[in-house]
């Protein structure tokens, strides 16, 4: 049984969103998973939100790219406020969600401090 509400699980039609980002400005199912990792501390969300991390930082699958100066965009949806809200969830996770995990949460902080700088 999916630890998910029915409101939040991805449209059956589409991608799952373990493989993709599929984010843009108003989604809220990777904001949800951030949440639900700091107030649960499931495996299952810290799971996905640590790989939507790994998306944006790392840049690992190719849905998210980076300009020539440094700023990161998702392919799907290139507008400033989809990269501002993953800045905002990458501040969010590590500084809520993994402070035992210092480097992981430096890494996150780092990033997000450097996109703020390109905005």
């Amino acid at each position: 049984m999916s630890p998910y509400s029915p409101l939040v699980e991805p449209h059956p039609g589409l991608v799952t969103r373990m493989q993709t980002v599929l984010y843009t400005w108003n989604d809220y199912y990777w904001a949800s998973n951030v949440l639900l990792a700091e107030t649960t501390d499931g495996g299952t969300f810290h799971e996905r939100s640590q790989h939507f991390m790994r998306q944006w930082v790392c840049g690992f699958d190719k849905l998210v790219q980076y300009t020539g100066l440094g700023r990161a965009w998702n392919t799907n949806d290139g507008v400033l406020a989809t990269t501002a809200n993953a800045v905002f969830l990458a501040t969010r996770y590590a500084k809520y969600v993994l402070p035992s995990n210092g480097k992981k949460a430096t890494k996150y902080f780092c990033w997000a401090r450097a996109q703020v700088s390109l905005f």
